[in-house]
């Protein structure tokens, strides 16, 4: 009704107002099963938490965590299987994972791995504690995260949101161990009209951004996923630049 009304009010002024849609992803990969263990986990923490923040109410969460978000995780998988990076016996580490969805999928696929999901926002980070009990969380800030300690690092959805990209790719990539692997995706920025995001990267500008902050230091491997977001896959050498090694290994 509000969407309607407002439609109204701009074609009166000339205007045209479109909802800005990516290709439809494929649910199927989400089981009925999971979709109600989900469901189910999500009413019970919301009911026994009633004194959370409104991040945290039902109707937010069951709009966040909607089947076709949790498949865009899996054609993230999907993508991890055919740049070839294994996901078994590894340190891997998902940076500003929500209420944890992606941790919960690669448990799932790697349970022999170390995974840790960080997010600084107290709300969600309880929410993924919930949802995957098994793996670590942090609350610490990328700033703080200690380098070269990852074999696989995510970051899905986040860097739209900062305002200095440039220096967050950057820290991104000085996570990794020697031979570790860097996984981003940010929106088609031509097709994201999100007042929540700062930064908007078309098919083109995407990978010139990123290949002039980390300055060929790293290999990397840009395209879309099949919903027209953006990817970046970034490896780093088996020997790590100096200007981004820590002491602590």
């Amino acid at each position: 009704m509000i969407a309607r009304i407002f439609n109204r009010i701009a074609r009166t002024f000339g205007c045209t107002v479109r909802r800005i849609k990516y290709p439809s992803v494929d649910t199927s990969a989400v089981g009925q099963q999971e979709w109600a263990e989900l469901r189910r986990l999500m009413v019970a923490y919301t009911r026994s938490h009633p004194d959370v923040g409104p991040w945290m109410r039902r109707r937010r969460l069951r709009q966040y965590l909607q089947k076709s978000r949790i498949s865009f995780y899996y054609l993230v998988m999907d993508l991890c299987r055919e740049r070839g990076i294994d996901l078994t016996d590894k340190r891997i580490a998902d940076i500003g994972t929500g209420p944890g969805y992606l941790v919960r999928i690669l448990k799932g696929i790697a349970p022999s791995s170390c995974i840790t999901g960080f997010e600084p926002s107290s709300a969600p980070l309880a929410l993924a504690r919930t949802l995957c009990p098994d793996a670590e969380f942090s609350q610490l800030p990328l700033e703080e995260i200690e380098e070269a300690q990852f074999d696989i690092v995510f970051f899905t959805e986040v860097l739209e949101h900062l305002h200095r990209p440039d220096l967050a790719l950057k820290k991104l990539a000085a996570l990794l161990r020697p031979g570790g692997v860097l996984v981003i995706t940010v929106p088609e920025g031509r097709e994201d009209h999100s007042e929540m995001h700062v930064n908007f990267w078309s098919p083109q500008s995407w990978p010139e951004f990123v290949e002039v902050v980390l300055d060929g230091l790293f290999a990397i491997t840009c395209g879309q996923l099949t919903t027209g977001h953006n990817y970046a896959v970034i490896r780093c050498g088996t020997t790590q630049p100096q200007d981004s090694q820590n002491a602590a290994e």
